[in-house]
């Protein structure tokens, strides 16, 4: 069994991640993949962590919903997107996916409009890369047709 979508290298998970991954296999989870966000520094140090304790471990890789905002800083604008988003899976052994990407309008971290625009950025570099994506729509069932449409 393979758990599909997991935050194995959230600050959480940091003091005892072994004693997680031990009752993970007990429990049957013979591999996962942990969603990284490509906006944290810090997750993706941890990530090395899981790595290591878990070689069964890929990792999937994008900006989610709510960072949408914030990404036009790190990426040097929504043309950057793309490029940011596949350097850091480019970097990191074991990343196969592009995610977790989507809509989020439950809360007000970021405008639709611009997550619609970094959705479809995504989903245009999943395309190109052949690589699946990992993705959600909470509260944003109509915007999610905008970014299929990619």
């Amino acid at each position: 069994m393979i758990d599909s979508h997991c935050h194995l290298a959230d600050e959480q998970f940091a003091a005892d991640l072994g004693a997680v991954i031990e009752r993970a296999r007990t429990a049957g989870v013979d591999g996962a993949l942990c969603i990284l966000d490509a906006l944290n520094d810090d997750e993706a140090r941890r990530a090395d962590g899981v790595a290591a304790a878990w070689p069964n471990a890929a990792f999937a890789i994008g900006v989610h919903p709510h960072q949408a905002g914030a990404v036009e800083d790190a990426a040097g604008g929504l043309e950057g997107v793309a490029p940011f988003v596949r350097g850091l899976l480019d970097a990191r052994a074991g990343a196969c996916a592009v995610g977790e990407i989507g809509l989020d309008y439950h809360y007000d971290f970021a405008p639709p409009r611009t997550q619609i625009d970094v959705f479809r950025r995504q989903i245009a570099l999943a395309r190109d890369l052949a690589r699946p994506l990992g993705g959600r729509a909470r509260e944003a069932a109509a915007g999610t047709g905008a970014g299929r449409r990619a």
